[in-house]
């Protein structure tokens, strides 16, 4: 059974969910795994964004720049001013999201652990980005936000990663983090069937409730929490459900001949969380 609760420190329990564990006091979800650094590291090769995870991560730059600039607008509505600051950005894979963010900040730089995906977006986007884990990262700059788009759920400490994040930001800064929502009603009637759940790469499961918790524990106030719609390709969909989580692969490129992939759909189950909080 894995140690204290991460978000409370309260003892774990077996969740209902099989391979999962359950805070008997706040009700945090996390996998009972201990990954070492370099078994983390070996989930994000290239492999992951091009076949394991994603049919090509590439291929969908158009459409996650757009999902990205959604959230850069909803991020102006709380914070004054964004073309002054600073933002640093947890988890910039190939630096898409830095590349969107340009146009709004100050300046913008980001780090992560792929070095294939941190080789793409300083050769050939020309971003800031860093090679290696944020944990052991040090700059001596601090920042006006701290960016973790769909990355909490893949950290093995997250609460270290909280923490640094806090302390890297000016008085008044802002978290930006987006995640599914363990505890909202399509995760609790979808169970272990939950599109997110899916060890070892999704490592924990925050609700509304716990990553509020977890947030104010390291030193924030929470200020906003929404649910937007995301835009994702037929391609990735179709992928996800025939390629990755069952085995029909002919059925797939069936779909994608009849150019059925190229099509976009706007999704929200009302799942999927994009939390605002202040550094206190």
């Amino acid at each position: 059974m894995s140690k204290n609760c991460l978000v409370c420190g309260g003892s774990f329990q077996e969740s209902r969910i099989k391979g999962l564990v359950q805070c008997k006091d706040c009700g945090f979800l996390t996998t009972n795994l201990e990954l070492t650094e370099e078994e983390i590291k070996q989930l994000y090769s290239a492999n992951y964004y091009h076949g394991e995870e994603y049919a090509d991560y590439l291929s969908d730059k158009e459409i996650i720049q757009h999902n990205f600039r959604k959230r850069i607008k909803r991020i102006g509505k709380f914070v004054p001013d964004r073309n002054r600051l600073h933002l640093f950005e947890i988890g910039c894979a190939y630096g898409f999201f830095l590349e969107a963010a340009k146009a709004f900040f100050c300046d913008t730089e980001g780090i992560d652990i792929s070095e294939d995906a941190v080789k793409y977006a300083r050769e050939t986007l020309g971003q800031n980005a860093h090679d290696g884990d944020f944990a052991a990262f040090y700059s001596g700059k601090k920042y006006d936000i701290v960016c973790m788009w769909d990355t909490i759920e893949h950290l093995e400490k997250p609460e270290v990663y909280v923490e640094k994040a806090c302390g890297l930001l000016n008085t008044g800064g802002y978290i930006c983090i987006t995640t599914g929502d363990a505890g909202s009603l399509n995760a609790r009637m979808r169970g272990r069937k939950w599109r997110q759940i899916h060890p070892p790469t999704h490592l924990h499961y925050f609700s509304r409730k716990t990553l509020s918790l977890l947030l104010q524990k390291k030193g924030f106030e929470v200020v906003d929490i929404s649910y937007p719609a995301n835009t994702i390709s037929v391609n990735t969909i179709l992928y996800t459900l025939l390629c990755i989580k069952s085995s029909h692969e002919k059925m797939y490129r069936f779909f994608k001949r009849l150019g059925i992939t190229k099509m976009n759909i706007n999704i929200n189950f009302h799942d999927f969380m994009f939390v605002i909080a202040k550094k206190k």
